[in-house]
């Protein structure tokens, strides 16, 4: 099944055809789905998985037997975002319409990762919710991107949040992105490299934190004058 139609078999299967979970058999769901190349997640009103392809295996790391029954938060990197999601559109007085939107996930590997996720309600021919399903695939790097600034401009427009508290979001936001375990924001005076902001995922480092600049990567950037990039 081509991608473009992956959205329109969902619509079909959630409203159009009338079914309802209950009467969807495992082989249909197979045979509709197990060929596509996104994964697919099935669950019922409590959000508990009763069906995924043989793509989600792939993407997520999770043998099928795994996760049938389990909640659909298993698949989240924040439990945030599966609340915010469970209130949003997977509960049974939903009127959100099929819809894409970007969340990080969790593999089984604990590797995280931006997806692009298209959501629906399952309805049986009398109107009533009985199930959800989620299609998924990895965001591509412009999808990413847009993710990332997008929450930069929410951190810097946020009225709540003091100078040091938006530092500290940006700093996340910047370990998020690039897939880091330490984001420092410091200065130099003479030969001393001062960390005046820093989020440490180890909790190694801590502000205030003194270093002679020679051991660190800044001296090659400072003799350079200009930007450089380090592979390790």
């Amino acid at each position: 099944m081509k991608r473009s139609t992956i959205a329109d078999t969902a619509k079909a299967l959630s409203s159009e055809c009338g079914v309802s979970v209950s009467t969807i058999s495992p082989l249909l769901l197979t045979e509709v789905f197990d060929n596509v190349e996104e994964s697919v997640i099935v669950t019922d009103t409590a959000r508990r998985i009763i069906y995924v392809n043989s793509a989600t295996e792939r993407l997520f790391g999770y043998k099928k037997s795994e996760l049938y029954g389990k909640e659909t938060k298993v698949f989240y990197a924040k439990e945030e975002d599966f609340s915010i999601q469970g209130k949003k559109r997977f509960n049974v007085a939903s009127k959100a319409a099929a819809e894409n939107y970007r969340v990080p996930y969790l593999r089984a590997d604990g590797e995280s990762f931006l997806g692009l996720t298209t959501g629906a309600v399952m309805r049986s021919k009398d109107g009533n919710v009985v199930g959800f399903i989620g299609i998924i695939r990895p965001a591509r790097s412009a999808d990413q991107s847009l993710d990332t600034l997008q929450k930069i401009h929410n951190i810097t427009a946020d009225v709540v949040l003091n100078q040091d508290q938006k530092i500290h979001e940006l700093l996340k936001v910047g370990l998020e992105h690039f897939g880091l375990e330490i984001a420092i924001i410091s200065h130099i005076i003479k030969k001393d490299y001062i960390v005046e902001y820093c989020v440490d995922l180890n909790e190694g480092l801590e502000e205030s934190t003194v270093f002679n600049i020679d051991g660190t990567y800044c001296v090659h950037t400072l003799k350079k004058i200009k930007l450089l990039g380090f592979t390790m």
